[in-house]
């Protein structure tokens, strides 16, 4: 009996012990279980923060890139308000109701500005077209008509030839340039003279390209032979034509001034009549001398830079104004700092005093001279202003005066010590830089 409840009690230990164990099994599985579970809330946590982060990086980056695009296209806008419409060949600066354009002719750097509402592509394109006949025109005159450089043009042909009979349109604008070109020629008493080319070759100022100090200026031989070549008497012209004998003419002292003259005479005229343009106004520029036409109240002033002889291109000592209805006015400048050579101390340049056969040496630095609508001769107002300003650079500025006062034309001289005189006449129109 004893033993039977020994066994008994062994038997319910054992059974107590293996429930035991099964509920710690059961216990340790739900532990795992919930760890698991725990773990994997966690990870999902983890995931769906990740996931959530992506969202927004993503959502970030694409509303940066929408502000990117907008700003890129609100740029462009600005951009465009500020600047206008560029063309391939000049832009526009819609804040200054402007259009620029540059290109390079007759040796020198060329550049044209029309003025008015640069608004649409219309507007800029008519704009582009007129700047565009412009340059045309340069071509056109520099090769066909008034270089001595180019075979093929009229000059050339009149130089080689020895006579002009003005039977094309070529032909005829070159008669008409030299017959005004003598006309100041005889007016200043030889201060211009446009058979000066060959004691100019004999400087060679404009050829020299080794160092300067090896330099050697003509002698007097050299100078004389070169001026047998030269004198305005050598140049008959009648009504029919004109015939050179023994000379040759080199109009680059006139040239660019009656480039302002066509300009202004034919293009501009021809261009507003056949557009039906009743107001512009344009500023055209071709190296030292410029052609301001103003047709239109634009209530703007145009200002015409006069350089600072001892200066860089940059460098003005001031401007003059004239208001956008000013008509035709051209103004062309000579100076000492051209074309020069300097060698122990003295310049060389190229303003030759035809009576000295030498570089022009009267004190003066530069000279500018104005010639506008009211001037003697509208027409070649241009001519005449590049003409006097070579002439009055020879003369110096007592003797230019009178010369001035009988094509009505008015000038800035400014002399080697950067003193500047201006005639009565544009006193009110030439502001000083302080």
């Amino acid at each position: 009996m004893a033993n039977n409840q020994s066994k008994n009690k062994k038997q319910k230990s054992n059974t107590q012990q293996k429930s035991g164990k099964k509920f710690d099994q059961k216990k340790n599985t739900r532990t795992n279980y919930d760890q698991k579970m725990k773990n994997r809330k966690a990870t999902e946590k983890r995931k769906n923060k990740e996931h959530k982060g992506l969202l927004i990086g993503i959502t970030m980056m694409l509303i940066g890139a929408f502000f990117l695009v907008t700003a890129a296209i609100l740029k462009k806008s600005a951009d465009k308000n500020k600047t206008g419409y560029n063309t391939p060949n000049g832009a526009v600066n819609a804040d200054r109701d402007e259009y620029n354009a540059y290109n390079f002719g007759m040796g020198t750097s060329l550049s044209v500005t029309v003025y008015g509402k640069m608004n649409s592509e219309t507007t800029v394109s008519l704009a582009e077209e007129e700047a565009g006949a412009i340059f045309d025109a340069v071509k056109y005159l520099d090769n066909d008509v008034i270089t001595w450089r180019y075979e093929g043009s009229a000059l050339y042909g009149l130089n080689y030839g020895g006579v002009l009979s003005p039977d094309s349109k070529s032909d005829e604008l070159l008669y008409d340039v030299i017959r005004k070109s003598l006309e100041i020629c005889n007016n200043s008493e030889g201060a211009l003279d446009i058979t000066i080319r060959p004691i100019l070759n004999a400087w060679q100022i404009e050829t020299y390209d080794q160092p300067w100090e090896d330099y050697l200026p003509p002698d007097d031989e050299t100078l004389l032979r070169a001026k047998k070549l030269t004198g305005t008497d050598k140049i008959k012209l009648t009504d029919d034509g004109i015939t050179l004998d023994g000379t040759i003419i080199d109009l680059g002292s006139v040239g660019k001034g009656y480039v302002l003259d066509y300009v202004a005479n034919m293009v501009l005229k021809e261009f507003s009549e056949t557009k039906g343009i009743k107001e512009r106004s344009i500023v055209f520029s071709a190296g030292g001398s410029v052609l301001v036409y103003g047709t239109g109240n634009l209530k703007r002033k145009f200002k015409i830079g006069i350089r600072d002889p001892k200066g860089t291109m940059a460098d003005m000592v001031g401007y003059l104004e004239f208001p956008s209805d000013c008509g035709k006015v051209c103004v062309s400048t000579s100076g000492n700092y051209e074309k020069y050579i300097e060698k122990d101390g003295v310049r060389y340049h190229h303003i030759i005093d035809p009576s000295t056969m030498k570089p022009a040496d009267n004190g003066l630095a530069s000279v500018t001279v104005v010639c506008g609508s009211d001037s003697v001769d509208p027409e070649y107002a241009g001519l005449i202003s590049d003409g006097l300003s070579t002439a009055c650079f020879v003369l110096g500025e007592e003797k230019s005066r009178e010369l001035l006062k009988k094509y009505n034309a008015e000038a800035v001289f400014i002399d080697e010590y950067g003193e500047i005189s201006v005639t009565d006449g544009l006193k009110d129109s030439f502001k000083k830089n302080e």
